[in-house]
C-alpha cells in the first residue's frame, strides 16, 4: 500500500471565533520540560513510504502545501488561548496521525504535555467523532496490562476525487487512513462537447461513489475535480483547451448536477454506474494527505470565497456545495503533482502530465509552486519552434502541438499507445523521438529556471517512458546548464494515470485533518 506526509504546526491555530474552552480546560499547560516532537520522530504507522532523503515523513503547510525542513518543524505545545479547545484537539488529533504504530493515552498525554485527564476527554471526543479508533495494544514499556492504541478511523470522514481522461471519467474515493477505498470509471465518447454534459455524466459517477462511501460508513466531506487547464476561485475554469471550456464555472455547474444526480443516487446512478471499481487499491500517507492546497484556493478561502452551500445547491462565494458537501476545481498536473508528493517522492521535482493537457506540476522544497494567480505550470504552451504547428490556444510552435497525447494518438493510428510503441512502426517510432526531443528542448527551459533535478513523467507518459527518456535526457544534457554537474534523474511517475484523482481526494481531506474541532462541531 502507498502512502503518503502530513501537516504545519502554524495550521493548528483555528481562527478567531471558535469555541471557547470547556469548563475544565484551565489545566491544559503543558507539564514542564514535556517533550515536543519532530516531524522526523512522527513517522506514521503502516510501514509508509518515507519521502526520499530523510528518516521521517515531512511536515506540510496546509496553505501551500510545503514540506517542512530536514528536521521538520515542531508538532506544538498546548496553548492558552480563546481556540484552547481547539488547538488541544488539533495537537492530539496530529501526534495520533504522526506515530509510527497505534499509540496509547497515556503516550500521548506525554508526547503533547496535556494532562491525562484532558487526553481522556479529547480521545473520546475524536472517538465519539470518528476521527480515530482503538486498535491493538500499543506498546508497552513495563509491566502491567496492555494499553490499548489508538489510530486514524477508516470510517468516519472521506474525500471524493473527480478526473476527465480522454476516455473516461474517474473517480477516488479516500478515506482519513489515505486508502483508496473506492476507484471508480465511467467511458464517454467525447470530452469536447457541452460541458453542461459531461459535467452530468461526472456527477452521476460522482453520486454512485457516494452511494458507495455510505455504504462502507464513510462521508464525503469535499468533493474536487481536476481539469486541464486554468483554474480562478476554486471553480471558475478559465480555460481548457482539451475540452473547450473557456470562462466555465465548472464548480457552479457540478454542484447543480451532482445536487440532482444524488437524489436518487442509489438506484439511478448505480444504473448508469461506472464501468468498473476497484476498492482497496491502494494508499496514500494518511499525514500527507492532510491540507496540500493550490495557494489560488487558499486565498480565496481566507478571503470567505468558499462557503458550504444549502441543500438546495446554491452558489454562494466562488465554489458550489451539495448538501452540505462543497465542490472545489483545481488544475489537473497541481494535483497529480501534490499526490506524487504525498507518496513519499522527494521534495524537488517536475510532473510532466501525458493526459488531456501538456501540463506540469512544479514542487520546490516540498512547496507547490502556483504563480501569482495560480496558473503557473502550462508548460504544453511553451514554444519549442517559433514558426511551428497551429496551437488551439491561439499560438503557433506550441509543446502540445509536437508531444501532446492528440499527435501520439494520431502517429497510433488511435489504437493503445503502449501497444502502437511496442509494434514499432516507422510513424510512432518518429513521433515519440519528437516528442521526446520537444520535450527535453520545454523541461530544460524549465531546468535552467526554477532548477529541479527530478523530471517525473506522468499519465500516459509513463507508460511510454521507456521510448521517451532518452530523447528528453539527450536534449536536457545539451541545453540544461546545471546537467554538466548534476545530472537530472528522468523517469516515470509513481502512480501513473490515477494521480490526479488520487490527489483530488487527498486534498479534499484538508478541513477535517488542520481542524478536527471543524468536523466535531458540524456533528
Amino acid at each position: 500500500m502507498r502512502r503518503v506526509p502530513g501537516e504545519h504546526a502554524d495550521d493548528l491555530t483555528p481562527p478567531a471565533g471558535d469555541l471557547a474552552p470547556h469548563a475544565g480546560d484551565d489545566d491544559l499547560a503543558s507539564h514542564a520540560g514535556a517533550p515536543t516532537p519532530h516531524a522526523g520522530d512522527l513517522a506514521p504507522h503502516g510501514g509508509a513510504l518515507a519521502p526520499h532523503g530523510g528518516a521521517g515523513p515531512a511536515s506540510w503547510d496546509g496553505v501551500t502545501g510545503a514540506r517542512g525542513g530536514a528536521a521538520g518543524p515542531a508538532v506544538g505545545a498546548p496553548a492558552r488561548q480563546r481556540s484552547l479547545r481547539a488547538h488541544n484537539l488539533a495537537l492530539a488529533f496530529r501526534h495520533i496521525m504522526f506515530a509510527e504504530r497505534p499509540i496509547s493515552r497515556i503516550e500521548l498525554a506525554d508526547q503533547t504535555g496535556l494532562t491525562r485527564p484532558t487526553i481522556t476527554r479529547i480521545v473520546e471526543e475524536l472517538l465519539a467523532g470518528r476521527l480515530i479508533a482503538e486498535s491493538g495494544p500499543a506498546r508497552s514499556q513495563g509491566a502491567g496490562r496492555p494499553r490499548v492504541g489508538l489510530t486514524l478511523s477508516s470510517r468516519g470522514p472521506a474525500g471524493l476525487g473527480l478526473d476527465i481522461r480522454a476516455d473516461r471519467l474517474a473517480a477516488c474515493l479516500v478515506d482519513l487512513t489515505g486508502t483508496v477505498r473506492h476507484l471508480a470509471f465511467r467511458p464517454v465518447p467525447h470530452v469536447d462537447g457541452p460541458a453542461a454534459d459531461l459535467l452530468g455524466a461526472l456527477s452521476e459517477l460522482a453520486a454512485a461513489v457516494m452511494a458507495e462511501a455510505e455504504a462502507a460508513q464513510l462521508e464525503v466531506v469535499r468533493v474536487t475535480l481536476a481539469v486541464p487547464g486554468a483554474v480562478s476561485h476554486g471553480s471558475l475554469v478559465r480555460f481548457a483547451p482539451p475540452l473547450g471550456w473557456r470562462d466555465v464555472d465548472a464548480g457552479a455547474l457540478l454542484g447543480t448536477r451532482l445536487t440532482t444526480a444524488a437524489r436518487p443516487a442509489t438506484t439511478a446512478s448505480a444504473a448508469a454506474g461506472p464501468q468498473t471499481t476497484a476498492p482497496h487499491t491502494t494508499a496514500a500517507h494518511p499525514a500527507a494527505a492532510h491540507e496540500a492546497v493550490p495557494h489560488a484556493a487558499a486565498a480565496h478561502e481566507a478571503a470567505g470565497t468558499e462557503s458550504v452551500a444549502p441543500s438546495d445547491g446554491r452558489v454562494r462565494g466562488g465554489a458550489s456545495a451539495i448538501g452540505g458537501v462543497p465542490v472545489r476545481v483545481e488544475n489537473e498536473a497541481n494535483l497529480a503533482a501534490l499526490a506524487e508528493l504525498y507518496s513519499g517522492e522527494r521534495a524537488d521535482f517536475a510532473y510532466v502530465s501525458g493526459a488531456l493537457d501538456l501540463g506540469a506540476g512544479i514542487v520546490l522544497g516540498g512547496r507547490l509552486l502556483h504563480g501569482a494567480r495560480g496558473w503557473s505550470g502550462a508548460i504544453g504552451h511553451v514554444t519549442v519552434h517559433p514558426d511551428g504547428r497551429d496551437c488551439t490556444c491561439g499560438a503557433r510552435g506550441c509543446l502540445q502541438t509536437y508531444a501532446g497525447l492528440e499527435v501520439l494518438r494520431a502517429a497510433a493510428g488511435h489504437r493503445d499507445l503502449l501497444a502502437a510503441a511496442d509494434a514499432g512502426t516507422p510513424e510512432m517510432t518518429a513521433a515519440l523521438n519528437a516528442a521526446g526531443t520537444a520535450l527535453g528542448i520545454a523541461l530544460a527551459d524549465l531546468v535552467n529556471l526554477v532548477d529541479v533535478g527530478t523530471i517525473l513523467l506522468g499519465g500516459s507518459y509513463a507508460v511510454l517512458a521507456s521510448w521517451l527518456t532518452e530523447p528528453i535526457t539527450t536534449e536536457l544534457h545539451r541545453r540544461a546548464l546545471s546537467s554538466r554537474w548534476a545530472p537530472i534523474d528522468v523517469r516515470p511517475a509513481q502512480l501513473g494515470p490515477d494521480a490526479a484523482a488520487i490527489g483530488a481526494a487527498l486534498t479534499s481531506l484538508e478541513a477535517v485533518r488542520r481542524d478536527p474541532s471543524s468536523w466535531l462541531n458540524r456533528r
